[in-house]
C-alpha cells in the first residue's frame, strides 16, 4: 500500500516492454510497481472437493419421515512463487538505447505455502406432518455432528543459484518459516421443533437446540436454547368479515428465540505456551512459557430475540405491509479479561463478560396495480437499528478530579476511570454507549474576535473553524499561550518546524474548561459510530405493452467512518515520492513556509511569539482551503471529528430495460418468446460531497476495490 500511494517523479513504468528505473541519479532504488508485480512469477493451486450423500425413508406411520444426510469436504491451496530476473532500464539519456540495470540473485526470492482444510457434517431427522380435521400438526426431531481440522505451513527463502532455477531447495538463506498449528472443531447439536395450527387461525410453534463444542472446557460445553413464537390470523374470525373489502388480510405474531454462538478461537480455554530462548548452564537452550491463561468456565456466547409483528393486506391485495419490531440481547459475549500489569507479557484469558442490546423497527410495504395496459408496482423496505453496550467492565464515571488541575489549579472535569472500564483507540466500547461508539476531540470555533475590551486576550475568539489560516489567528494562539493556556496535548510554543502549532494546522476545543484545549480529557463521545442507523431498499417495477423496467435502489443511512489518509485528505507525507492529490492545491492549505520561518519572531527568552509573515495578503498563498497544511514529519493535529465522515449513500444498484417481441412478430420463426434487454449496476451514488473515500459503501479504507460499475445487454429466447 506504500508503494500504491508514491509517484516517483521521472520513473516510466513501462516502455517498448521495458520497464522503467529512477531517473534521479542520487536515489536508484524506487520501486516501480508494474515491474514488481510483472517480476512475481509462479502459481496458485487451489481444490475443492465436495460431496453429499442423503436418504429419505417413509415410515409406516402416515406422515413420519426419516432423513440421514452425509456431507464431506476437502480443500487445499499450494503456493509456489519466485522472482524472475526483470530488469529496470534508465530512459534519461535515450529511449532507443536505454541502460540496463543488473539483476541480483542473491536478493532474489522463493516461496512455498500450503493450507489444508477437511471437514464433514452428518444429519440424522424425523419429520412429522398430518391433519386431523382442523388441526394441523409438524415436528421433527435431529442430530447434527460436525467436525473440521486445517493445517497450513509456509516458507521463504533468498538468494537464488540461477533465475531459472526456483524450488525452494535451492534457496540460499531462509527468510522466513511459519504457517499455522493443526486445529480441529467439532459440534455436536440435538433439535427439534413442534408446529401446531388450528383452522388456520391460531398458529403455534416451539422449538429447541442443544449444542456442545469443543472450544469449550468439558463441563461447560453445552448449552440449550428455547425457542416459540404464537400467531393470529384475525382476518379468518367472523367478525372480520364486514372489514375484508378493506383490509383483505390481517395475522399479528409474537416470538422468542435463543441461539448460541462460538466466536472464539478452537482452544481459548486452554492455556497456551510458546517455545522462548533461555540462558541454562550458561548457554542458550530451547524453553516454553506460558503465552496466555486458561479459563475453564469460559462457554457460549448466548443472543435472545423478542419480537412482535403483523402482516397485512388492504385494497385487493394492492397494498402490502410487513412490520417488526425487536429487542436483541446478546449476553456472554467473549472478551479478554483484566489482569495486574505485573503477571508480565502473558495475554489475558478469554471470559464471558458483556452484553450487548441491538432494538429496532422493521417494514415492508408493497403495492402493485394495473391501470389499462400499464402495470407497476413499488416496494420498501426499511430496517431502524439502535445499540448499547448493557454490561463490560463498570460504569464510566464523568467527575471533578482532585488529582488533576486545571490551569488556574482548579479539580478538573474528566472521566476518571476510562482506562479500567473501556477499551481503546479511537472508537470505545464502553457501558452505557453504542459499540465502537467514536471517542474523539472536536475542532475548535471561535467567535473571530482576538481581544476583550480591556485589551487582554480573549479566550473565545480565534479562528472561526478552528484553523490557524492568518497572521491575526497565529497572534492570537500565541497570546493565549502567554496567558498559560496550552493547545493540541499540551503545546506551549508556536513554531514553524512541524511539531509546534503554525499557519495551516489546526487546533482543538477545550470541552471540559480547564483551559487546556485539545488534551486527553477532551475527547467525547460523539453518538456516531461506523453501524448505520438505518437501511433502506427500495425496488420498483413497470410493464406496458411489451416494455418493462426493473429498478433497485440501496441506501445505508446514519453511518460515519473516519479517513485521514494521505493519497485523498491526509497531511502527513512521510515517504519522499509520496503521491499527492491531483486537485491537492485546492485542497490543502498553502502558504509560503520560507517566508514564514524567515519572519519569525521571538522575545528576549528567544520564545517564538509571532511572524512578520502573513499569509492573507500573500498573493501566492492559498489559506481558504479544507484540509491542514501538508508536512513531512511531526503533526500537532490529534484524532477529530473533522476527519469523521458522514457516509450515508443511496445506490442505484441495478437497472434494466426490456422489450417482448409481439408472438404474431416471432410465431413464424418457430419461436413462443423472444425478450430483448440491457442493464447496468451501480450506476448511481448520492452521498455527501465532503466524503474524500473511494467509495462510502466500502467505508474509509482507500487500499479497496471500488464496486464495479457494468453496463450489459442480453437475448432471451424460447421455442
Amino acid at each position: 500500500m506504500t508503494y500504491l500511494l508514491q509517484a516517483w517523479p521521472g520513473q516510466t513504468p513501462i516502455y517498448d516492454g521495458k520497464y522503467g528505473a529512477s531517473e534521479h541519479p542520487e536515489v536508484t532504488q524506487k520501486d516501480n510497481i508494474l515491474q514488481q508485480v510483472a517480476a512475481q512469477g509462479g502459481q496458485n493451486t487451489y481444490t475443492r472437493l465436495n460431496t453429499t450423500w442423503y436418504a429419505n425413508i417413509e415410515l409406516p406411520l402416515k406422515g413420519l419421515v426419516a432423513e440421514a444426510k452425509f456431507n464431506w469436504s476437502q480443500y487445499s491451496r499450494h503456493d509456489e512463487h519466485y522472482s524472475q530476473n526483470l530488469p529496470r532500464y534508465s530512459f534519461r539519456e535515450s529511449f532507443d538505447t536505454p541502460k540496463e540495470g543488473i539483476g541480483v540473485l542473491d536478493q532474489a526470492t522463493t516461496y512455498r505455502y500450503a493450507y489444508e482444510s477437511t471437514s464433514y457434517t452428518a444429519d440424522l431427522l424425523l419429520r412429522y406432518n398430518n391433519t386431523f380435521g382442523k388441526h394441523d400438526v409438524g415436528a421433527f426431531f435431529g442430530y447434527e455432528q460436525y467436525r473440521a481440522e486445517t493445517t497450513g505451513f509456509s516458507a521463504e527463502k533468498k538468494g537464488l543459484i540461477d533465475w531459472s532455477i526456483t524450488d525452494i531447495t535451492s534457496g540460499a538463506e531462509m527468510n522466513s518459516i511459519g504457517g499455522s498449528a493443526k486445529s480441529v472443531n467439532a459440534i455436536i447439536s440435538y433439535f427439534g421443533r413442534v408446529n401446531y395450527a388450528y383452522a388456520g387461525k391460531y398458529l403455534l410453534e416451539a422449538s429447541f437446540r442443544s449444542d456442545a463444542s469443543s472450544k469449550f472446557a468439558p463441563g461447560h460445553r453445552n448449552s440449550f436454547f428455547p425457542s416459540g413464537s404464537v400467531a393470529w390470523r384475525i382476518s379468518e374470525e367472523p367478525f372480520f368479515e364486514s372489514l375484508k373489502n378493506a383490509v383483505n388480510s390481517l395475522k399479528i405474531r409474537a416470538s422468542y428465540g435463543s441461539l448460541g454462538n462460538t466466536v472464539g478461537g478452537n482452544y481459548d480455554w486452554q492455556a497456551l505456551y510458546k517455545k522462548v530462548n533461555n540462558v541454562f548452564d550458561e548457554k542458550v537452550q530451547n524453553g516454553l512459557i506460558q503465552s496466555s491463561i486458561q479459563n475453564l468456565a469460559l462457554s457460549w456466547e448466548k443472543v435472545t430475540t423478542y419480537n412482535f409483528g403483523l402482516d397485512a393486506s388492504f385494497l385487493n391485495q394492492r397494498l402490502t405491509l410487513e412490520a417488526d419490531f425487536y429487542l436483541r440481547k446478546t449476553s456472554d459475549i467473549l472478551t479478554n479479561s483484566i489482569i495486574y500489569k505485573t503477571m508480565g507479557s502473558i495475554s489475558a484469558p478469554m471470559s464471558n463478560t458483556a452484553s450487548l442490546t441491538n432494538h429496532g423497527f422493521e417494514f415492508n410495504v408493497g403495492w402493485n396495480d394495473q391501470i389499462n395496459d400499464f402495470r407497476y408496482g413499488i416496494g420498501i423496505n426499511m430496517a431502524f437499528n439502535k445499540n448499547k453496550v448493557t454490561d463490560f467492565k463498570g460504569a464510566l464515571q464523568y467527575e471533578l478530579d482532585e488529582n488533576t488541575k486545571d490551569i488556574w489549579g482548579n479539580p478538573t472535569w474528566r472521566y476518571t476511570n476510562l482506562a479500567d472500564v473501556s477499551t481503546g483507540g479511537d472508537t470505545r466500547r464502553v457501558e452505557g454507549h453504542m459499540i465502537d461508539e467514536y471517542f474523539l476531540r472536536r475542532p475548535y470555533k471561535g467567535d473571530g474576535s482576538y481581544k476583550l475590551a480591556d485589551g487582554s486576550v480573549n479566550p473565545k475568539g480565534g479562528p472561526r473553524d478552528g484553523m490557524i489560516r492568518t497572521k491575526a489567528d497565529l497572534d492570537w494562539v500565541a497570546a493565549m499561550m502567554a496567558a498559560g493556556y496550552t493547545f493540541n496535548n499540551n503545546l506551549k510554543n508556536i513554531g514553524s518546524n512541524g511539531s509546534n502549532l503554525w499557519y495551516g494546522d489546526l487546533i482543538m476545543d477545550d470541552v471540559n474548561g480547564d483551559g487546556k484545549y485539545g488534551n486527553d480529557d477532551d475527547r467525547e463521545f460523539t453518538g456516531k459510530s461506523s453501524t448505520p442507523k438505518v437501511t433502506l431498499g427500495l425496488n420498483i417495477t413497470a410493464a406496458w405493452r411489451g416494455f418493462d423496467l426493473n429498478m433497485t435502489w440501496s441506501g445505508r443511512f446514519g453511518g460515519y467512518h473516519y479517513l485521514n489518509s494521505k493519497g485523498a485528505n491526509g497531511s502527513m507525507i512521510t515517504n519522499v515520492g509520496d503521491a499527492l492529490p491531483g486537485d491537492a492545491w485546492d485542497k490543502f492549505y498553502f502558504y509560503d513556509s520560507e517566508a514564514s520561518h524567515a519572519g519569525i519572531i521571538k522575545d528576549e527568552n528567544g520564545t517564538i511569539i509571532g511572524s512578520s509573515y502573513d499569509p492573507a495578503t500573500d498573493p501566492n498563498a492559498n489559506i481558504s482551503n479544507e484540509y491542514p497544511r501538508l508536512l513531512t514529519s511531526g503533526g500537532t493535529t490529534p484524532s477529530n471529528t473533522f476527519y469523521l465522515y458522514n457516509t450515508s449513500f443511496f445506490k442505484l444498484k441495478s437497472l434494466q430495460i426490456g422489450y417482448t417481441l409481439p408472438k404474431k412478430w416471432i410465431a413464424p420463426a418457430k419461436i413462443s418468446n423472444l425478450r430483448v434487454f440491457v442493464s447496468g449496476e451501480n450506476l448511481l451514488t448520492i452521498k455527501s460531497s465532503r466524503f474524500p473515500g473511494v467509495d462510502p459503501e466500502l467505508g474509509s479504507s482507500l487500499a479497496v476495490y471500488p464496486i464495479a460499475r457494468m453496463f450489459s445487454g442480453g437475448l432471451s429466447v424460447t421455442f
